[in-house]
């Protein structure tokens, strides 16, 4: 994997709404697991981060923030530590442009479930937010291919789209 990168796995929970797991590895062999919170046909949450946070090219949101060595609360570290440093530490130094992201994030992805046709928000321009609808949709539609037990695979590199390298398999 390429500087800055990750390897995100999600394995779907077997019915709706249910918890799926989540395990990333970043490049520095550092491994963390967590648990997405379903939320039936809708995206999950994390996932809605991940379609706007790499429409909008934002380096410093959940998952940039992440690839730098950030832990979350309620994630596990799985096996070695990694170069990313102090995990909470990247979160607090991060914290006020996160915040700002998750407003972001949450303001689109609510306007992108009720279908809006004209919205804004202060921090994206109307192209800004026409990508981000067409990244929810995109990974709305890699989501619902996945069936319950089953895993989406895909890497997340820093500066580029995620990309899917396996929608489908056993868990």
């Amino acid at each position: 994997m390429s500087s800055w990168s990750m390897r995100i796995e999600i394995v779907r929970a077997e019915r709706e709404p249910g918890t799926h797991r989540c395990i990333v590895e970043r490049d520095d062999g550092a491994r963390v697991g967590f648990e997405m919170q379903g939320h039936g046909a809708r995206l999950p949450h994390d996932l809605s981060h991940l379609a706007v946070e790499s429409a909008l090219e934002a380096r410093d949101g959940f998952w940039g923030l992440l690839a730098t060595g950030a832990v979350f609360s309620g994630m596990k570290r799985v096996g070695r530590q990694g170069k990313g440093g102090d995990g909470r530490r990247i979160i607090e130094r991060g914290r006020p442009r996160l915040d700002e992201v998750e407003v972001l994030v949450a303001a689109i992805t609510g306007a992108w479930e009720q279908r809006a046709t004209t919205f804004s928000i202060a921090g994206a321009g109307e192209a800004d937010i026409e990508r981000c609808f067409i990244s929810l949709d995109r990974w709305q539609e890699a989501w619902q291919a996945v069936a319950g037990g089953e895993r989406l695979v895909l890497e997340w590199r820093r500066g580029a789209p995620p990309v899917v390298i396996q929608p489908e398999g056993e868990a």
